[in-house]
């Protein structure tokens, strides 16, 4: 297991291998998830039944998914020869690699469908760069911490973690449909609207406060991202904060109260009418009849 804590230097990711975190994993009712983080997860070898924000999802040797801080990934089941690398890494990290390259319909398609299966060459490319990036962290392993050397060995570290999200995206939208990255005004408003969201959904409910953040008006904000996805400002915003929830209620051993303070309600009885407006279920019902389903 690897992880890049480093003094000079902080690395923006760590790559964790899968059957490190077998143990942990199972201790945690077999769920996968890391609190406000986001990254990806490749399938080395062996094969495994996953519930992904309600869809389930079977991964194989080959295959890749990336988890964002709404998510949780339940492992209904797997082989025992399960073997995977988890490349964890911050939202601020991720999103400009994404934005940059990537327009919004490809990002909501990503965030909708995480999951892609690569191709043999895609897959051999991939593991060529990982190897790479194992040796280095290696060798950084065996030079002082405090060295010139090593402050350009860690800087060469973090360009070959960010190379290595880059080709799992590459791979992950030349295997779809892809839109090209040609954008206006207005994607770049929708892009930061979503990114806002992605990092302050359990604080912020309300459209003015994205707006606020944006520097444009709450009604100027819904029409354009109205526009550019087909859907409100306010309905991204219930969809994130309601689905999040769920899978809270689902899949942590967390009490109604402590959700309650997470997701920043006043008071426990706030947070249950506001999600049972969107889902005609108190949290309570909500958690004892989906988990006897």
């Amino acid at each position: 297991m690897y992880f890049c804590s480093m003094k000079s230097y902080e690395a923006p990711f760590e790559r964790i291998s899968l059957t490190r975190l077998v143990d942990s994993i199972t201790a945690n009712h077999m769920m996968l998830s890391f609190t406000d983080t986001c990254g990806l997860f490749l399938c080395h070898r062996g094969q495994a039944e996953l519930h992904i924000n309600n869809q389930r999802v079977h991964i194989q040797a080959g295959d890749a998914f990336v988890y964002l801080p709404t998510m949780y990934v339940h492992i209904v089941g797997h082989s025992d020869d399960i073997e995977g690398t988890i490349y964890k890494s911050t939202l601020s990290f991720v999103l400009p690699l994404v934005e940059t390259n990537f327009h919004i319909h490809n990002i909501i398609e990503l965030t909708e469908r995480p999951y892609v299966s690569l191709t043999a060459l895609q897959m051999d490319h991939l593991d060529q760069l990982i190897a790479v990036l194992d040796s280095q962290m290696a060798l950084l392993d065996s030079l002082p911490r405090n060295g010139e050397v090593g402050t350009i060995l860690q800087r060469e570290i973090s360009l070959l973690g960010e190379a290595v999200i880059q080709e799992v995206l590459f791979c992950y939208f030349s295997n779809r449909n892809f839109t090209p990255a040609v954008q206006d005004n207005k994607d770049h408003i929708t892009h930061a609207f979503m990114a806002a969201l992605l990092e302050h959904y359990k604080q912020e409910r309300q459209v003015t406060d994205y707006a606020d953040r944006l520097c444009i008006t709450p009604r100027y904000l819904s029409a354009v991202v109205k526009e550019r996805t087909g859907r409100t400002a306010q309905q991204w915003i219930i969809d994130f904060v309601i689905n999040s929830i769920k899978q809270s209620l689902l899949y942590t051993q967390k009490s109604i109260k402590e959700i309650a303070l997470e997701y920043n309600f006043p008071t426990q009885s706030f947070f249950g009418k506001y999600f049972k407006l969107y889902t005609n279920m108190s949290p309570k019902e909500f958690r004892r009849q989906t988990r006897l389903e």
